[in-house]
Order: structure tokens, then C-alpha cells, then sequence
């Protein structure tokens, strides 16, 4: 069991040794807007961007459920789109 707690202890703590750098490279790209990275950052930031899972979620027939997204590795940026027609 304790090896399992220590693993996890491990996992965390690699997590916060990487947010000053997680940080860094964010406040770059805003200030850079997405520097190397312009034409995806361009994509990202865009304010009318079609929800990518607007289809899935018409396939599976349930409008009266709320689902919640969680966009891992995107940082302060939903990639996901907020604009849809049907939902």
C-alpha cells in the first residue's frame, strides 16, 4: 500500500515542480500570441469556434442531460469550440 501512496506522492509532486513552467510558456503565448505556434494559437483563441463535439453528442439522443468537458493540455484555452446550432 505504501507504494502506491508513495507513486502517487511522486505524481504530484513532478506536477508541481512543472507549473512555474506550465505558467511560463502560457504567459509567453499570450504575450506572443502562440509565438511558433501562431496558427494553432490562432484556432485556439477564436471566440466563434463551432463545438468539434456537436455531432457525438446529437448521436446520442439525449438533449435533457448536461455534459461537462474537460480539456486536458489545453491550458486556458476550451480547443474545443462554445458555438453550437442544435445543442
Amino acid at each position: 500500500m505504501s507504494s502506491e501512496i508513495e507513486r502517487y506522492q511522486k505524481h504530484i509532486e513532478n506536477w508541481v515542480d512543472s507549473l512555474d513552467s506550465e505558467i511560463s510558456y502560457w504567459n509567453y503565448a499570450m504575450r506572443e500570441m502562440g509565438g511558433e505556434f501562431f496558427v494553432y494559437w490562432e484556432n485556439l483563441v477564436k471566440p466563434n469556434k463551432p463545438f468539434v463535439y456537436e455531432n457525438f453528442l446529437k448521436s446520442l439522443g439525449d438533449s435533457k442531460n448536461d455534459y461537462k468537458f474537460i480539456d486536458v493540455g489545453s491550458g486556458p484555452c476550451f480547443a474545443g469550440g462554445t458555438v453550437t446550432k442544435d445543442i
